[in-house]
């Protein structure tokens, strides 16, 4: 009876994993080559934080693309860039320990006046929303979209 119970389990399994192959779910989509990645051109995404928007607020990425996001605050008020959901879809590249992996935070906080970086290379095609997560700032209007398109 036991080894009746394994064999249906095993040849579930083998059914199961036969029938996802080549399936087109978010996690299958997030297989890019990072070795290949050219880090060095990296396309700029410059947004600038202020009362209460983004600028731009609508971001539009390539999946498997090389991109550095320089944020910048020219507000009169702390603000940051919250999204978990991109923040987990993506890999990073340390620029000063050249370490790559995913990336550990929801969000990317800047301080008044100053300036946050970031390269990475986004893995998940997808529509991800952003916001400033200061209190009252999301409130205000100050949040966008960033679509990642193959």
């Amino acid at each position: 009876m036991k080894s009746f119970a394994l064999l249906t389990l095993a040849a579930s399994a083998i059914i199961f994993f036969i029938s996802n192959q080549g399936r087109g779910d978010e996690k299958s989509n997030a297989s890019c080559e990072l070795a290949k990645v050219n880090w060095i051109s990296a396309k700029e995404v410059q947004v600038d934080m202020t009362e209460y928007q983004f600028n731009p607020a609508e971001i539009n990425l390539s999946k498997c693309q090389p991109y550095l996001l320089k944020l910048s605050n020219r507000g009169q008020k702390g603000h940051d860039l919250n999204s978990p959901g991109f923040f987990k879809s993506i890999i990073a590249k340390d620029e000063r320990s050249e370490r790559i992996e995913t990336y550990p935070f929801d969000e990317i906080d800047v301080g008044v006046g100053k300036q946050a970086s970031l390269l990475f290379v986004p893995m998940t095609k997808g529509k991800f929303n952003f916001k400033c997560d200061k209190f009252g700032h999301a409130a205000h209007g100050m949040k966008g979209t960033i679509s990642v398109i193959d």
